[in-house]
């Protein structure tokens, strides 16, 4: 650091060298810094603008804990990072496109029926999952729902957060995680509820779109709020849809969100993941293959 100094007149009792600064807020943060290593000083206006003002037997001391304070210092507060905000209105017609498939699909099902055929072969059921072997239901439970109530839930809240995943990951891979984590959640509840489990929904997808946002921002070393946004958004489902009811399980939301996590983390762990999925060549390929699942399972499904 270049302190320039030069002699000037007595301006009274000692102060006979000067410290050139500019600015008057510098003046006062070089003040600080003589007042904290004890050198009297003050601080003067002239021509040039603000300065300090030291006796001569403190001038070297002045201007070396200056130049230290500005070493130690350099670069310091760092300059304010351009955050790069997703362009999230691309991807509006990709997302509203596959919450109006479940809104389609759930007025060809309809409500809760056990005597429905789609019901009876599509829902997750622990006893036809581990003693019938028919896996399917993993993915075909995530399409079905038990009413309006449970629909819409699913729709606008996953819709909304499903969006700003697609803002990270690009929409096919985003859809295509949030599928494997509703799959992941389902078997993991299943496993631990046993042969008499019964639900349907897509709320284990939505935890596990939860699950991947937090995942992500856990990895990155995100702020609290960064974090507690997506966990707020995953509560008001849960509100929305209340505590554990006779076709909503409260248990697949916790393993759907708690497989979003670990998918999250892993996923973070590829800088460069977020831009191959944002590659429409990609991100077309993913999206097919999860909705190609669906179908796939549902043909499966009505096969057996």
């Amino acid at each position: 650091m270049d302190l320039r100094c030069k002699e000037l007149e007595s301006t009274g009792n000692y102060m006979n060298n000067v410290l050139e600064v500019g600015s008057f807020s510098k003046a006062e943060l070089w003040s600080l810094v003589l007042t904290a290593c004890h050198v009297p000083h003050e601080i003067i206006q002239d021509e040039n603008g603000w300065s300090l003002s030291v006796p001569d037997s403190f001038h070297d001391v002045a201007k070396r804990q200056i130049a230290l304070y500005e070493e130690e210092n350099h670069g310091w507060p760092p300059p304010e990072k351009e955050v790069e905000v997703p362009k999230l209105a691309h991807y509006f017609p990709w997302v509203i496109f596959s919450m109006g498939c479940l809104m389609v699909f759930h007025g060809i099902t309809g409500p809760w029926d056990s005597n429905s055929s789609w019901f009876v072969r599509g829902a997750v059921s622990g006893k036809a999952i581990w003693v019938d072997m028919e896996w399917w239901r993993l993915l075909t439970g995530l399409t079905l729902h038990s009413g309006p109530v449970h629909l819409i839930g699913n729709v606008l809240i996953g819709g909304f957060l499903l969006l700003f995943l697609c803002g990270s990951l690009g929409f096919g891979m985003a859809w295509w995680l949030s599928m494997l984590a509703g799959i992941l959640g389902n078997g993991l509840n299943v496993y631990f509820k046993g042969a008499a489990h019964l639900s349907v929904g897509y709320s284990t997808a939505v935890f596990g779109i939860v699950g991947i946002l937090v995942g992500m921002e856990i990895k990155r070393g995100g702020v609290l709020k960064e974090i507690v946004v997506p966990l707020g958004a995953g509560f008001a489902l849960l509100a929305m849809l209340g505590s554990e009811g006779e076709r909503t399980d409260l248990g697949a939301h916790w393993w759907g969100l708690t497989v979003g996590i670990v998918l999250g983390i892993v996923v973070a762990h590829w800088p460069g993941l977020r831009a191959w999925g944002k590659r429409p060549q990609i991100g077309f390929s993913f999206f097919c293959m999860g909705f190609l699942s669906i179908i796939g399972s549902w043909i499966w499904a009505m096969a057996h």
